[in-house]
């Protein structure tokens, strides 16, 4: 069948063949080009399909050369091709700078037909190879141009309109001429549909050409254009352009590279291949998915419309109803002034009728006997008003009386009815948390995933113990590093752009004013669905209901203002005419009746309202419940964010040390080499000097001279020394963070060792190359050595230490070091180091001459203000030392010294005892007080515990307080009897709760205690 159709379409008639020719002539003068960038409504820039090849040999040079190639020095010259790394991909691209500010450069991509500005450090130069003409050619329609007066809304429009309709897609284009600026003018064709037509139909452009000159030939003749109301001009601009030029600009990796899929390529290529003519298919199938697309649309913009249209409906409603109001105020208006005019007509006619009377009757008075006559009518008038002030009083009476009970009803039920302000309270938070919600950035998933598999290659690392693992498990941390540094880089760049400081501002001062709006119950587990669509609904009946309430308030204001003029004219006694009552009464009759029908109108409105106030309070509570649980979630996720955030900071630094890899030690290994050689220079000059010394005639310049070389060649040495820590504390920190496969890397640096001793051990320092001299006057069980280290005075103390005793000692020094770090009060440890030639432990800490306690209080006792000082340090350093749990056990006069008379600094701590052996100890007295704590001195604890610390705390503070105490004892509680003490108040309540048998003061707590807060010194104050 298909080869006989190919029969007869190849030998059909004369008639059709020539039909046919002109198509394949208009296919053979064709182009197949691919749109990459949209500039207005008949502008485009595009790629030949025959030029794919060429793209991506670009594209995989650029990759190749673009990290190492050299920045861009100084001005860059217009007319050359560099390469710019495109803000949306990341990816490099030809470009040639257009403008340049500073050092921000506006650049145009010339193989894509896009722009954008960048920063220098992102331009790079190109070698010559790449500096071949743009593969991006300039395209426009020709016979078209755009109006000068059409606005830049409607321009925008235009290129909304061609940017969904080509952009990205292939297009068959006749080219027809070129401009002097190298612009192509064309017709283009996408399947059979002429897209310059498209943008003529939809009024974005006018035709430049005749009809007939615009090439369209005998098969697309002139057709007029048709005046239709099309949807495109109505849909809004970011709906329609998705945003500025800006924004409108393609990916710079368009399906034409090899980046697209496979699928995608494959299809392209074929569409290439195939004749013009044979793509009706695919065009049918392009048009059919737009025009899903613009059905899908439609009905979005539908059911807008509908929601527009029900929001403006109740509008109207509310609108009616405020203007039936508003009639019925101005009928009130006009009837109150109709009736002023009635009043004051009256008032005119009773004026005229007394004076009338008043004539006629003083004619009669003077005619016959007056007097009689005038006392008859007096009467008879007085009766008479007297007689009608009662009959029109007592209704009267009874409309104010029954208004009075109306208006109290109305108070009553406004009182009992004020929820309008927390309904109103309520749905603006709801807008807030709603409206400018911050999700989860969609990349935060992938972050943990790749971060916790990071990290747990790290530990393998960390405790690996085999040399031959170590390879293949660097290699998968190392992927597992790209990945990660991949995901962290797209987190940062969602998260930079999200307001989280101020969001979390926001939703802070949110939740204190819900909270604050009414008593929050129980909050619900689930959030109740619809529960703010009926807040809404609930607020619409409100705002009708306070339209009533201000026609009564109205009401009653009118009412109020006429009764106060009106009894002001009738009882003015200085008013120029009568005022009849019976006009003042007719017209608050109608006044009345008017505040009586709006409260009760508003009572009605009020009744219905309160009938659902139960419903309203369940309302507003799950209303509020809802909005704490909302807004405790996205604080809980903007926190997690910012922590995420910082992480990802801090990973980020720490890149370029993983570009460069595992650090070296080269530096380390070359500083312990130049320690051995200055130990052995040391060694050496030290025997020049002995052997100087100990000569039958000492040469006295020569010594000095070999000593003064002993001290510079130690001072470089101890240099070597601390060069070497600081070397090891680099190594360190990189082994925690990044490479904890350097121990396994180098076992011979023994970085683990100093990792373990936290910088304490000084594995390079030996006794022999210290200048020492004894101190005799302090050496009591122990030898103590001053000498000079780094240029500050130190004391060795040397402990006796066995090789299995070795590993105790570092551990209980490495823990007291990392204590007195972050706690001045005290006594630092500079180091600790075994000698080479004798079985000691030295510790090196500082001299501080005449310092101790006891020396202190013996050469000059510290006062009252000092002691409080000095005292309250001593309580910092115990609680230092026991949130660590260690027990310091020998806390006496000559283990606390004193700086500065204001210090006190806790020292002297055994490293080479445990808690039991420093119990027992003849020194623990201050005075003639035992600091030995009952319980220890009973037996009941063999070892010094806290408490046992805080009671020699105790008897420390009650020696310095009163030196001369005999040391009495309670026989009951072994405690010092203090009754015949004069102690003040506060000190004797501390030491009443330091210097009993159990349950005493914590440290801590000691601080807290009134007689430091009551007489602490301004300074610490």
């Amino acid at each position: 069948m298909g080869s006989l159709r190919c029969e007869m379409f190849e030998f059909g008639s004369k008639q059709e063949r020539d039909a046919m020719e002109p198509l394949r002539l208009e296919t053979e003068q064709m182009e197949l080009v691919g749109v990459t960038h949209v500039g207005d409504a008949i502008t485009f820039w595009g790629q030949n399909v025959d030029d794919e090849d060429a793209v991506d040999a670009i594209v995989r040079a650029l990759c190749e050369k673009c990290e190492t190639a050299p920045k861009v020095q100084g001005q860059p010259s217009t007319q050359k091709i560099y390469a710019a790394r495109y803000s949306e991909d990341q990816f490099w691209y030809r470009c040639r700078v257009q403008q340049q500010t500073q050092d921000k450069f506006q650049v145009f991509y010339v193989d894509y037909g896009n722009s954008e500005v960048v920063e220098r450090s992102v331009l790079v130069e190109l070698p010559e190879e790449l500096q071949s003409a743009p593969l991006a050619k300039k395209y426009r329609f020709w016979g078209f141009h755009i109006p000068n007066e059409q606005d830049a809304a409607r321009q925008e429009q235009g290129k909304s309109f061609l940017l969904h309709l080509i952009n990205g897609k292939r297009l068959r284009v006749r080219k027809k001429s070129v401009c002097f600026d190298g612009t192509i003018l064309v017709q283009a064709y996408q399947g059979q549909l002429n897209v310059g037509d498209e943008v003529l139909k939809m009024q974005f452009a006018r035709c430049s050409a005749p009809p007939g000159c615009r090439g369209d030939g005998p098969l697309s003749p002139p057709r007029p254009l048709p005046s239709h109301d099309a949807l495109w001009p109505l849909v809004p601009l970011d709906r329609a352009g998705q945003g500025d030029a800006d924004t409108c600009l393609p990916r710079l990796r368009p399906t034409l590279t090899e980046q697209a899929p496979q699928v995608c390529r494959e299809k392209s290529t074929l569409t290439s291949l195939l004749p013009a003519n044979s793509l009706k298919k695919q065009v049918e199938m392009e048009l059919l998915e737009e025009s899903e697309q613009l059905r899908e649309e439609l009905q979005r913009l539908q059911k807008e419309v509908l929601c527009a249209a029900e929001e403006k409906k109740e509008l109207q409603e509310e609108k009616s109803f405020l203007q039936q109001r508003v009639q019925h105020l101005e009928q009130q208006i006009q009837q109150g002034m109709a009736h002023t005019e009635r009043v004051q007509t009256r008032e005119t006619q009773t004026e005229r009728v007394q004076t009338a009377g008043v004539q006629m009757q003083t004619e009669r008075v003077q005619t016959a006997g007056v007097q009689m006559q005038t006392e008859r009518v007096q009467t008879a008038e007085v009766q008479s008003s007297e007689a009608q002030t009662e009959r029109v009083q007592t209704p009267l009476m009874e409309q104010l009386s029954c208004l009075a009970n109306k208006v109290e009803s109305v108070r009553r039920l406004r009182a009992s009815n004020s929820s309008s302000t927390v309904v109103d309270t309520l749905l603006e938070a709801v807008d807030v948390v709603v409206g400018n919600h911050i999700s989860a950035p969609a990349v935060m998933a992938t972050l943990e995933v790749a971060w916790t598999e990071f990290e747990h290659a790290q530990e393998k690392l960390k405790f690996c113990s085999q040399r031959e693992e170590l390879g293949a498990l660097v290699a998968f941390r190392d992927r597992l590093r790209e990945e990660l540094s991949i995901a962290v880089e797209t987190f940062l760049q969602e998260t930079n752009t999200l307001p989280i400081t101020e969001r979390t501002h926001t939703l802070e001062e949110l939740l204190e004013r819900v909270r604050g709006v009414c008593a929050v119950g129980a909050v619900a587990g689930v959030i109740q669905q619809g529960a703010f669509e009926a807040l809404r609904r609930r607020r619409s009946l409100s705002r009708k209901q306070s339209g009533v309430r201000y026609h009564a308030d109205h009401a009653l204001n009118n009412l109020h203002t006429y009764l106060n003029n009106s009894l002001g004219q009738l009882l003015c006694v200085s008013g120029q005419g009568p005022v009849c009552v019976s006009d003042v009464c007719e017209g608050a009759d109608m006044m009345l009746l008017l505040a009586d029908s709006a409260l009760a109108q508003e009572l009605e409105e009020s009744t219905s309202v309160q009938e659902q106030s139960c419903v309203d309070s369940q309302l507003i509570s799950n209303t509020q419940h809802g909005l704490l649980q909302l807004i405790q979630k996205e604080l809980d996720l903007l926190r997690v964010i910012s922590d995420k955030h910082t992480l990802c900071s801090q990973l980020k630094q720490q890149a370029v040390q993983w570009q460069a890899g595992p650090p070296s030690l080269a530096e380390l290994l070359s500083i312990k080499k130049q320690i051995r050689s200055l130990n052995t220079q040391l060694r050496w000059r030290l025997m020049e000097a002995s052997v100087l010394e100990e000569a039958e005639e000492p040469d006295l310049m020569e010594v000095l001279k070999k000593k003064e070389e002993i001290t510079g060649t130690r001072k470089a040495l101890f240099k070597s020394i601390s060069a070497e820590q600081r070397e090891y504390e680099k190594l360190v920190a990189m082994t925690k963070t990044s490479f904890p496969e350097l121990p396994l890397l180098h076992p011979d640096a023994d970085i683990l060792t100093y990792m373990r001793s936290g910088g304490v051990l000084l594995k390079s320092l030996d006794r022999d190359m210290l200048d020492t001299e004894p101190l005799r006057e302090l050496s009591g069980r122990r030898p103590l050595l001053c000498s000079e280290f780094l240029g500050q005075r130190v004391i060795l103390k040397g402990y006796c230490v066995e090789a299995d005793g070795e590993e105790k000692v570092l551990a209980r020094a490495t823990l007291f070091g990392q204590t007195q770090k972050n706690c001045p009060h005290l006594l630092p440890l500079l180091g600790l180091f075994y000698g080479k030639n004798d079985p000691l432990a030295y510790v090196m800490v500082p001299y501080l001459p005449n310092s101790s306690l006891r020396m202190v209080q013996k050469r000059s006792p510290l006062t009252s203000s000092e002691v409080v000082m000095v005292m309250r340090g001593v309580a910092l350093g115990l609680g230092a030392l026991h949130s660590a749990g260690i027990t310091h056990g020998a806390l006496h006069p000559a283990n606390v010294f004193v700086t500065n008379r204001e210090q006190g600094i806790v020292g002297d701590y055994d490293l080479t005892k445990t808690a039991e052996q420093r119990a027992v100890d003849a020194v623990m007295k201050a005075g003639k007080i035992s600091l030995v704590s009952p319980e220890q001195r009973q037996g009941t604890h063999t070892h010094s515990t806290t408490a046992s610390d805080m009671y020699a705390y105790g008897g420390l503070l009650l020696w310095l307080n009163h030196p001369d105490f005999d040391g009495t004892v309670n026989p009951d509680s072994h405690t010092p009897d203090m009754s015949a003490l004069k102690l003040e108040s506060r000190l004797h309540s501390l030491l009443s709760k330091l210097l009993i048998g159990c349950d005493r003061l914590l440290a801590a707590d000691v601080v807290a205690e009134q007689y430091f807060l009551t007489n602490q010194s301004p300074a610490l104050a």
